[in-house]
This record gives structure tokens, C-alpha cells and sequence, in this order.
């Protein structure tokens, strides 16, 4: 599934067609119709124009991209690789799309020229159809996170850079990393890492199986001039300046608001300073457990969902917000997304999908 940069619908793939719903009001939209192919893994442009999905029609699979409504011509890209693909995601100026195979082989497609990139490859292949190697773009469209299979068979967060055309590790091997997430505003990535992973990770080895691995939630740095979220605090009065000290800033403000209106916004170019990353990591004051599905809503709000291994209860979503320092809880779900506004999420729980909008609820489905 897939959620729309509004929220205002979701597109799945149900039965090898590519169907989007409404949010509330509306009809399901079969954008495919194919019942002689089979279509997976849509993927929703961030400008909202477009979904792409992978179709074997021609008998081998291709990316095909058509507009949102189902209108218009679909167009199609030959893919290089093993043949089977899986996770396509767009980059936020709607130009490129990365996509893995089921090689273990992570993929850059450029919609105009119909060119594909290959940027890295595990070193050691997991069981499995697929794997996600692929963790997220960068606002300005310049840069992916994602992760790789070492030889000790930890996966290693790496920052690839689409300008230099070069990989950057961020984190040391010495851990099993996944799931590294851009925070919005371009200082920080987010990343699940376990200490404890040695023994359970191999998965051909039986001895693992009474033994549990627990994960944390890590973040680096990406600049060196960057000061620490949990630098230590200290309450201290404020001091009221002058009116008169007010009264220049209020205009100094009022300029610089009117002298900004005519400029068109565009995205942020990331400063990263690549040398050093691995030394600027630090784990946030969450305790270690079972989470997965980590992702950031607005700016130093990190989502992740906690389970208890061995029990019956439900999986949960948790909040950590950065700025308060402050873990919570927010609902009970099996899985989720958040728009590219970051304004709605869709979550599944148990048997139902839904969306979820300033506190309300909307059951779209039963499903399995």
C-alpha cells in the first residue's frame, strides 16, 4: 500500500490490479484492469499526479507509470536486474523512482531519460522473495538512505550521493542497523540498531531460537556543526529587552516577509558532511525492544511500533518527540504510513485498514 501526498486516498495492489480508494468520499478506482497480468508494489508520486507499479503484461516485469485517475497513456521502462521487482518509491521532485530486485540489488530509475542506476548490492543474500533495502529520500532529492548485507550478516546504514555517485556508511558494521529515516528539517537520520543481534540473525542456526535480539532507536548528526538534542539543559529567567529592540526586529521581519513573497519556494539543498558520520550518533532515551516500521511525521517526531515478543497483545504505535524528550503511546496497529504532508497516516490494525485524520477514524476495509 501506498498513501497519497494528501491523504486523500491510498493505492494498493489487490489481486494483481492496481486499485486506488477514497479516503471518505468516492468510489474504488481500478486503474489496471488486467486480468491476463499481474500488477505489484504501487508507489504514489509526491506531486500527486501519478502512481508506478511493476506489470509482467509484456511477459517479463516492467515499471509502468500512469496518471492518478487512470487516464492518459501508462508508460512503461524495461528494467535491468533478476527479474522480480518490489518497493518502488518516488523521490520528492516526482523524477526518479528507486526499486529493488529480488537479487538483492538496489536500483535508481530516471523517468525522463529512462535510465537505471544500480547503487549497491548485499553482500550476502537473506531468505525471503525480497528484501528492503531502501530506507528514504532526502527533501531535496539528492540523496538516499538505505541499508546493506555486510559478511558478518549485520545490515550497515549507508548514505548514497545521486551527485557523486558514491555510497557513505553511516553506521560501523558493528551493529544490525535498519529502517534510517531523513528528519524533515535536513540535520538529523533516524535508524533502528541492535547490539544483541549475534546470535539470532543468522538465521540457519537453530541455537537461536530461544534467544530474543531488541532494538534502539539511534541518531546521527548529519552536519558537524550540529549541536546535540540531549545536550544537557538548564532553566535560566529570561530577560525582557526594550520596546524599542521589538519594535526594529518586528520590522526588520515585516521586510524580509515582503522581500520573500515573490520567490517561488523550492526545496532545501542538504548540507552533509559525510566525513565523521559514524562518531556523530547517539541513541534516544527509549528503552531497547522488539519495534519495527520506524518513521518521522513533523520534525523531531519519530513514530515506530512495539511489540512484546511472545504475547498476545496487540503491536503498538509509539511517539517519541524530540524536543520534549517524551516517549508515548498512541495506538494500537499492525502497520502504517504517513502522507507526504506529513498531515494523515493510514494504519492497519487486526482485520481493518483505515486512515486516520485529526483524531477521527475511517474503516475503509476487512480484509486478512
Amino acid at each position: 500500500m501506498d498513501i497519497s501526498p494528501s491523504g486523500s486516498r491510498v493505492v494498493m495492489d489487490y489481486r494483481g490490479d492496481i486499485i486506488t480508494l477514497p479516503a471518505e468520499k468516492g468510489d474504488p478506482r481500478n486503474l489496471t484492469n488486467s486480468t491476463g497480468a499481474h500488477e505489484k508494489y504501487p508507489s504514489w508520486t509526491l506531486d500527486g499526479k501519478s502512481v508506478a507499479w511493476f506489470s509482467d503484461a509484456s511477459g517479463e516485469y516492467k515499471m509502468q507509470i500512469q496518471s492518478q485517475d487512470g487516464k492518459g497513456e501508462v508508460k512503461s521502462y524495461k528494467l535491468p536486474g533478476t527479474g522480480f521487482y518490489a518497493y518502488a518509491k518516488w523521490s520528492p521532485d516526482s523524477k526518479k523512482i528507486s526499486f529493488t530486485d529480488n537479487g538483492r540489488n538496489l536500483y535508481i530509475l530516471d523517468i525522463e531519460s529512462g535510465a537505471v542506476k544500480k547503487v549497491d548490492s548485499d553482500e550476502l543474500y537473506a531468505p525471503g522473495q525480497f528484501r528492503q533495502m531502501f530506507g528514504d529520500w532526502s527533501s531535496d532529492s539528492r540523496w538516499i538512505l538505505y541499508t546493506k548485507m555486510a559478511k558478518t550478516y549485520f545490515k550497515v546504514v549507508y548514505l548514497y550521493s545521486l551527485d557523486q555517485q558514491k555510497s557513505f556508511p553511516v553506521t560501523d558494521g558493528m551493529c544490525d542497523a535498519s529502517d534510517p529515516v531523513f528528519d524533515p528539517n535536513g540535520e538529523n537520520i533516524y535508524f533502528f540498531a541492535s547490539t544483541d543481534a549475534g546470535p539470532v540473525v543468522n538465521w540457519f542456526d537453530l541455537s537461536n531460537q530461544d534467544m530474543k535480539m531488541t532494538n534502539s532507536i539511534w541518531l546521527a548528526m548529519l552536519r558537524k556543526d550540529i549541536v546535540s538534542p540531549f545536550i544537557k539543559e538548564s532553566d535560566e529567567e529570561k530577560v525582557i529587552k526594550e520596546a524599542k529592540d521589538s519594535v526594529k526586529q518586528a520590522d526588520k521581519n515585516t521586510k524580509d516577509v515582503k522581500s520573500t513573497k515573490a520567490v517561488a519556494e523550492k526545496p532545501k539543498l542538504l548540507k552533509i558532511d559525510t566525513d565523521g558520520i559514524t562518531d556523530r550518533t547517539i541513541n534516544l532515551p527509549v528503552r531497547a525492544g522488539d519495534y519495527y516500521e520506524l518513521n518521522v511525521g513533523a520534525t523531531g517526531e519519530i513514530f515506530y511500533i512495539a511489540r512484546i515478543s511472545g504475547s498476545s497483545a496487540s503491536p503498538m504505535l509509539h511517539k517519541f518527540d524530540l524536543k520534549e524528550r517524551k516517549d508515548s503511546e498512541v495506538m494500537e496497529v499492525n502497520g502504517y504510513g504517513i502522507s507526504a504532508d506529513r498531515k494523515k497516516m493510514f494504519y492497519v490494525k487486526a482485520r481493518f485498514m483505515a486512515l486516520q485524520e485529526r483524531g477521527r477514524s475511517l474503516k475503509w476495509a476487512r480484509g486478512s
